[in-house]
């Protein structure tokens, strides 16, 4: 309801991302958004790689096989 408000009455492109976890989280909310913002749920997959022991490029890698997963939704 919010993002038709504001479709409605702005012209600039529309970000979402308050609770942005999942490839089905993106592809719902792209649906009306011009953009899904997934920073929390990035910062917290870095924490978990980080409490599994994980550094540099395994952990680039860990972080990076999520953010693949989150493109599916697009």
């Amino acid at each position: 309801k919010s993002i038709k408000l504001i479709r409605n009455n702005s012209k600039i492109p529309i970000g979402v991302g308050f609770g942005i976890k999942t490839a089905q989280d993106i592809k719902n909310v792209t649906k009306l958004a011009d953009a899904a913002i997934c920073g929390s749920a990035i910062v917290s997959k870095i924490d978990e790689g980080l409490k599994k022991s994980l550094q540099g490029k395994n952990l680039a890698t860990f972080v990076g096989e999520y953010v693949k997963k989150l493109r599916e939704g697009l």
